[in-house]
């Protein structure tokens, strides 16, 4: 396997690009959710307790197809986007306690998974990339020591790759083949 720095490079680059398109959807829908109860909401009056209450919220469109539903049944809490053939496509929801989004092919099918919290409780923190399967395939993650580490896993689940750097500026990387053999690495430690 032929690795280069300038390919190292390339592809932290299109993961760093492909996890702010996730952050800035993420963000478009919580304002968009926010906006929604702000503007949707009614002002009660001292005393009065205005609320809607039930397990399941469904919007639909003009056809009567659902496009948006809130869920709050044991095990699938969330809030879900579907498109024009009823499908839903994307969701925001609970995974294990943590706040996840998840994305959806036209069968209704989780196709990857954008978690955000703590991994293993082992107090590192961080933003995880999941393949459809469950597998963890990329984390931006904060150790308890404040490192900060980038890792890259193969469809095993297993970790090949960690970039990090820590507080006091010491970068590193780790490369690992499919047997978990060390086959780059330069110095620091992570």
């Amino acid at each position: 396997m032929d690795v280069t720095l300038e390919s190292l490079a390339r592809r932290v680059a299109e993961l760093e690009s492909g996890r702010r398109r996730y952050r800035i959807v993420a963000g478009a829908l919580s304002l968009v959710a926010l906006g929604s109860i702000v503007l949707g909401g009614t002002r009660a009056s001292a005393g009065e307790r205005k609320e809607w209450r039930g397990h399941r919220i469904v919007l639909d469109d003009e056809d009567g197809n659902p496009r948006v539903v809130i869920e709050g049944e044991k095990g699938k809490t969330g809030f879900y986007l579907y498109d024009h053939k009823s499908h839903v496509r994307l969701g925001i929801a609970l995974d294990k306690g943590h706040p996840c989004l998840v994305t959806y092919d036209g069968a209704e099918e989780p196709k990857a998974r954008l978690l955000i919290g703590e991994l293993k409780d082992n107090g590192v923190v961080g933003v995880m990339l999941l393949d459809k399967d469950g597998n963890l395939r990329e984390a931006n993650m904060l150790t308890p020591e404040n490192t900060a580490l980038l890792s890259f896993s193969g469809a095993d689940g297993k970790v090949h790759g960690v970039v990090g750097c820590d507080n006091d500026g010491n970068a590193s990387i780790e490369l690992d083949d499919k047997d978990g053999k060390t086959i780059f690495k330069r110095p620091g430690e992570h």
